[in-house]
């Protein structure tokens, strides 16, 4: 009886975690911020910093806990399932299949780096930016391709329609860059 309760709790916990619901939602009214190739501006010029450094590849996304289930969207022959709460600072949601050569859909939490730049921190603070935009992004290894830039996390209807767009092509792409260096590269339509 005993050997049976030990497998049953080994069986048990070593199942995969099912993903809860999530308790945050994304706002209904999202205003779209222009990533106007033409017109850069410093918030364009940050987005590959912060990516960088947050380490945002297909991996290190792929890696991330399923903080909750947003529930799936199809592209082409592949289901993607959508994850990820508010409070994560990084990326607080992204959109993963199970097929693992497919890119990785993302919403990455960014800030403009100029006013950091232009007013310093107090001694032994650390820099700040103003974290108030959001930019949908796809991952493919360590390619990084931006596709739209939000000032809030869109609702999950929004945002699976236009992480679609984004994996499937219809969407027109903004910029794209390595992430182990090289030319960021603005894309003009």
């Amino acid at each position: 009886m005993i050997r049976v309760l030990a497998f049953a709790a080994a069986v048990l916990s070593a199942a995969p975690a099912v993903a809860e619901p999530c308790q945050s939602r994304g706002a209904a009214r999202v205003g779209e911020i222009a990533l106007d190739p033409t017109h850069p501006t410093s918030l364009l010029s940050s987005i590959p910093v912060v990516i960088k450094l947050h380490g945002l590849t297909s991996a290190a996304l792929a890696g991330f806990p399923a903080a909750c289930d947003r529930g799936e969207f199809v592209v082409g022959k592949r289901a993607y399932a959508l994850t990820g709460e508010d409070a994560d600072p990084n990326a607080p949601r992204r959109a993963l299949s199970r097929d693992r050569n497919a890119p990785v859909a993302f919403l990455a939490a960014v800030f403009d780096l100029e006013p950091s730049l232009a007013a310093p921190p107090q001694p032994g603070a650390e820099p700040r930016g103003v974290q108030d935009r959001f930019v949908l992004a796809t991952a493919l290894n360590d390619i990084m391709v931006v596709w739209r830039a939000y000032d809030a996390i869109p609702d999950d209807a929004r945002l699976k329609a236009d992480m679609a767009g984004a994996l499937s092509g219809t969407a027109v792409p903004v910029m794209r860059f390595d992430m182990k260096g090289g030319a960021v590269q603005v894309l003009t339509p």
